[in-house]
């Protein structure tokens, strides 16, 4: 059965089936594009925004120590270089706590980020094997020495370590920014889908209610001239239009059209018996003309 054959009822419901199904694929379509971009989000705000919210932290950590070490060494006082010594101590502490923070969010084998940390790690660990012969020295009250060991000991294991942290927190730093470009591209593309996918469901919705509203007003139209007709005494063929259909104006224009063919078949008859009526009254005259 096509669409003519259906029921008025039918053709209601299918044009208004047709945009409820149009109008829940638009909304799967922008629950799919909102769950991309929760996943974007999900990523910055878990996973980048505190690794490099820490690594910044480690970094300043990182040098403030030096900034601490050179003022151990430059103290007159051995109460201020040991004061000097625990400020260090307590920020190398707050770096290995960052350090475990990181590992528990979670490190990617095999990306680059991954390799930086890993190698800042090492690193670190090479440095921090340096602190406790400059302590030494310090504690002495050795300047020299301690400038001494300094430049050729600690100095270089600071900088390759500072290098490494500060090129961690770089790359986390773009991958923050690579992923919130992506948010805001998901985003942009969902707001065009969806802007899209709606005009397209209003035009298909325009269409199929042009459709069965032309459907419709046509044949009712047609259904209302062959009424008049008849009531004018106008009882000829209507031109063809084609099959009536199935649905409920169908069975009205074919009603029409069976009470047409009744009315002629019935002027039909009457006007035949009027005939016969008309020949037996000229018949009767005849014989009344005879008889007298």
């Amino acid at each position: 059965m096509g669409f003519s054959g259906l029921s008025v009822r039918g053709k209601l419901f299918a044009g208004f089936s047709l945009l409820l199904a149009l109008t829940i694929a638009v909304s799967v379509v922008g629950i799919v594009r909102m769950g991309h971009i929760e996943e974007r989000i999900s990523d910055i705000m878990d996973a980048r925004y505190p690794k490099a919210h820490l690594a910044n932290e480690s970094v300043k950590h990182a040098s403030e120590i030096g900034r601490l070490v050179r003022s151990a060494i430059l103290a007159d006082d051995p109460k201020e270089a040991e004061a000097d010594i625990r400020q260090v101590e307590e920020l190398r502490k707050a770096n290995t706590d960052i350090i475990g923070k990181i590992k528990a969010i979670g490190l990617t084998p095999g990306i680059k980020a991954t390799e930086i940390f890993e190698r800042s790690v090492a690193l670190r660990a090479t440095l921090s094997s340096k602190y406790e012969p400059l302590y030494v020295f310090l504690r002495k009250g050795d300047t020299a020495g301690a400038k001494a060991y300094l430049k050729a000991e600690w100095i270089p294991a600071n900088n390759a370590y500072m290098a490494a942290a500060n090129e961690y927190a770089a790359e986390n730093a773009a991958k923050m920014t690579e992923a919130r470009d992506e948010a805001e591209s998901h985003i942009q593309g969902a707001r065009t889908v969806l802007v899209v996918s709606a005009l397209a469901a209003l035009a298909a919705g325009i269409a199929v209610a042009f459709v069965i509203s032309a459907n419709l007003s046509s044949r009712i139209m047609r259904a209302s001239a062959i009424a008049a007709r008849i009531a004018t005494g106008d009882l000829s063929p209507a031109r063809s239009e084609g099959a009536p259909g199935g649905d409920e104006v169908g069975q009205l224009l074919e009603a029409l059209e069976n009470m047409r063919r009744d009315l002629v078949r019935t002027v039909g008859e009457i006007v035949a018996e009027a005939r016969s009526v008309a020949d037996s009254a000229a018949q009767l005259s005849t014989a009344a003309q005879q008889v007298a």
